[in-house]
């Protein structure tokens, strides 16, 4: 398990310096995604063999109570850590989902996940180390198992109510889009009232800050013109109180 938990911390900090690129200005995302893409890689790695080694050789079935007994042998820094690194985690990826958010936000909250399951499975290696070393069995009294199960289990509900229930919203921008409108269409009635832009799907998707019919008209009539260059129909949306509704195509 030494090796195991010395590949996922190595990944753990890939990540979280590829959190740190997103952060900084003029880093190039092919950079971010060279050091990202490793880390993924040898973070799946370890967390199967980490989890592997708990279940007995086993992937199938994993016993949440071994899994739980590994984390308690963890030393109470260790134990804290972690419980603020998944705070960090959580806050991470809703900035990065939530709002108006562009490639290096999302490539921001994936690296962030990633840090975590990386922490995770040094934390499983580390723990299995720990207790094999002083002759423990992974075991944990049925209470602890099911409080803690538990806990986890509301956490994951809360999270997954705060996703699907409408209470976050994203607005999808793409930079490259975004400078390009800017530099042509900057000194354009309609420019400030510019949210967002992308050309995801095959779609040309630009976000205002208003649905006034006089900035739609205006704005329509300088898109159309990138969107014959693109081959793209603009389609125009307006952001009221962080979320996006159709108003018109500019046909």
């Amino acid at each position: 398990m030494r090796k195991v938990f010395a590949w996922a911390t190595a990944a753990f900090v890939l990540a979280v310096l590829a959190v740190a690129g997103t952060l900084l200005p003029g880093v190039p995302l092919l950079l971010i995604a060279a050091a990202l893409a490793p880390a993924a890689a040898v973070t799946g790695v370890t967390f199967f063999i980490a989890l592997r080694a708990i279940n007995d050789g086993q992937v199938s079935r994993v016993s949440i109570a071994k899994i739980l007994a590994a984390l308690g042998a963890l030393p109470l820094a260790a134990k804290i850590g972690l419980a603020v690194l998944f705070a960090a985690v959580i806050f991470n990826f809703y900035t990065g989902t939530s709002g108006v958010v562009d490639e290096v936000d999302f490539l921001r909250a994936f690296a962030g996940n990633v840090g975590w399951i990386a922490a995770v499975a040094a934390a499983l290696a580390l723990g299995l180390q720990r207790r094999t070393a002083t002759g423990q069995a992974l075991h944990l009294t049925r209470r602890w198992t099911w409080a803690l199960t538990g806990a986890a289990m509301l956490i994951g509900l809360a999270l997954f109510a705060v996703s699907f229930t409408g209470l976050t919203s994203t607005v999808p921008d793409n930079r490259d889009v975004h400078r390009a409108l800017t530099a042509r269409f900057g000194a354009a009635t309609w420019h400030p009232h510019l949210v967002a832009a992308n050309l995801d799907h095959n779609a040309f998707a630009v976000y205002l800050d208003t649905a006034d019919s006089s900035v739609l008209a205006a704005a329509c009539e300088s898109l159309k013109l990138y969107g014959d260059e693109v081959k793209r129909t603009p389609d125009l949306y307006a952001v009221r109180d962080g979320r996006p509704a159709f108003v018109r195509s500019c046909n």
